[in-house]
């Protein structure tokens, strides 16, 4: 009876260490071939969740703060032509501070999984989403089949905001029909994102533009465009 004793014990052991290596086996291919695949989507979604936040900050203040307000003083020759077209700088910087606001505003949100947009609570329990969650991968998608992307375990994926946030007012000029110029005035964002997942993270850039105004000016294209060369760099912490 001891014999016996002593050789299950002995088979638990091994069994035992198999695991581990086998474990540790798994572990080794993940890191090395399954990871850069599932980082690569985790990073292709969370962009698109963060880009989602910064196109859409701040843009019902600005729209407010623009109501019944001409942003724009042209000025012609005596010919008729447009030489210049001056912009209201006080009126655009402050719609930058106000985008500033509420950029910096919602990536700390975002970071702590609140206010986030829709499609997240339709894919996130809300459990996950109060630890700062915002995305779970199915280790599925390293088979590259859209029929497995589900399947299997799901992977946690947390986001964060290093740096600084960089704001930046610019313009453009296109032609817009027959001797008329499409004229837009925009929020240049630019933002780097950290997707974290629990055993690797890798650093992505955001760009986004949001719109201030946008005016059509019939005549020749003018020769420049003056008052839209204010910037701000907005520190995260």
């Amino acid at each position: 009876m001891y014999k016996i004793k002593l050789l299950l014990k002995n088979i638990y052991v091994l069994i035992f260490l198999f695991l581990i290596f086998f474990s540790l086996v798994f572990l080794i291919v993940l890191n090395k071939r399954a990871m850069p695949i599932i980082i690569n989507y985790a990073n292709v979604q969370t962009k698109r969740i963060g880009i989602e936040i910064l196109r859409n900050a701040g843009i019902k203040e600005v729209n407010e703060l623009l109501k019944d307000k001409n942003l724009f003083k042209i000025t012609k020759n005596n010919n008729g032509e447009i030489e210049s077209i001056d912009f209201d700088t006080g009126i655009i910087n402050e719609s930058l501070l106000v985008v500033a606001k509420n950029v910096r505003k919602r990536l700390k949100e975002v970071e702590k999984g609140e206010n986030l947009p829709e499609e997240v609570y339709m894919d996130v329990l809300d459990k996950d989403i109060k630890k700062g969650i915002i995305y779970e991968v199915p280790i599925g998608v390293v088979f590259g089949n859209s029929f497995l992307a589900n399947v299997g375990p799901r992977i946690p994926v947390k986001i964060k905001y290093s740096g600084n946030v960089g704001l930046d007012v610019k313009t453009r000029v296109s032609q817009y029909g027959i001797n008329s110029a499409l004229i837009e005035v925009y929020i240049y964002v630019e933002v780097t994102q950290r997707t974290i997942l629990p055993f690797s993270s890798k650093d992505i850039k955001l760009i986004s533009e949001i719109p201030i105004v946008m005016k059509v000016v019939k005549g020749s294209t003018p020769y420049y465009l003056s008052g839209t060369n204010s910037s701000y760099s907005l520190p995260l912490e």
